[in-house]
């Protein structure tokens, strides 16, 4: 192949289209995601400067807490690429529901900080009077911080699997509800009393529950199989087994190995001290030699000086 040429196999158009199509829908979901606080704000920008900046606050701290845990939940991308591109669909199935238990694990730390994140913001000195209604934003947000990390372990899987079309769908409706929500729950109506910021963030912790649930609805084909316990235990007994078939190689591989060094010991034997092989027995044929060499010598200075003798 020519020096700089690439093969029609990998040529642009060729590569970058499936790239294209996997990462157009992902781009909508991450700023599906983050429309959420920018609809909070803007909507609630019509109640009063301070509750603007309340929801503006209290939306940073609430997604610089979840970020953390979102950080630690994308771990599982190389260990589901991993077992997904080696055809391993139980280990990936294995993989999703260590992913949902840590969802649920670090949901509770992540709501104490929530909890608390008054307390905080008075320590770093933000305005006395944004506080208390970004603390209020805050711990109403908390229901919505399982149903958020079980959603990113579902979009993270579904992504691996190529199929995200799901989880697009699902950030359109779940931000459709989130506007319909806080116009409602923010200014009130239907008998509901206006809540205000506290309306806003009750809006967005539902529109998080309506995030996992539409997306398990639509992508119940690939990951309702993952979610059963059963594939979780078959998987786990594979690689059981198949640890023990790698030390019962790697036993194999080093008796062969310990044999093969043996041999190649005995063959060098051979070549540097003859057909036997060992050292002791080089010795005793070389010994055997000598002795046989003495014979004859001395047999012969007997023959010659018997036929002196006779002459």
């Amino acid at each position: 192949m020519t020096a700089g040429v690439l093969p029609a196999s990998v040529s642009p158009p060729n590569a970058f289209r499936p790239l294209l199509r996997l990462a157009l829908p992902i781009i909508g979901v991450n700023v599906g995601m983050m429309l959420m606080g920018v609809v909070d704000t803007v909507m609630v920008g019509r109640l009063s400067p301070q509750a603007l900046a309340a929801v503006a606050l209290g939306n940073l701290y609430g997604m610089a807490v979840l970020m953390f845990g979102l950080g630690i939940l994308l771990s599982l991308d190389p260990v589901l690429s991993q077992a997904h591109g080696a055809g391993e669909d139980e280990t990936v199935a294995l993989g999703v529901q260590r992913g949902v238990v840590l969802a649920i694990l670090l949901s509770v730390p992540l709501a104490a900080v929530m909890w608390f994140a008054e307390p905080f913001l008075r320590m770093v000195r933000q305005p006395a009077d944004v506080v208390p209604l970004a603390g209020t934003y805050c711990r109403v947000l908390i229901p919505g911080v399982l149903p958020f990390l079980l959603f990113t372990v579902g979009r993270q899987t579904m992504q691996v699997l190529h199929r995200v079309q799901p989880v697009l769908w699902t950030i359109l409706i779940a931000n459709l509800v989130n506007i319909g929500l806080n116009y409602w729950l923010i200014f009130g109506g239907a008998g509901v009393p206006p809540l205000g910021v506290a309306g806003s963030a009750a809006a967005t912790a539902v529109s998080r529950v309506v995030m996992i649930v539409l997306l398990v609805f639509l992508a119940r084909r690939e990951l309702g199989p993952m979610l059963r316990p059963d594939t979780a235990a078959s998987a786990a007994g594979g690689a059981v087994r198949d640890d023990a078939a790698h030390r019962r190689a790697d036993r194999a591989a080093g008796r062969d190995r310990d044999g093969g060094v043996l041999h190649r010991r005995a063959a060098d034997g051979d070549v540097r001290h003859g057909a036997g092989g060992r050292p002791s027995d080089c010795a005793e044929s070389r010994v055997a030699d000598l002795h046989g060499a003495d014979g004859r010598r001395h047999g012969g200075v007997g023959v010659d000086r018997a036929g002196g003798g006779a002459g």
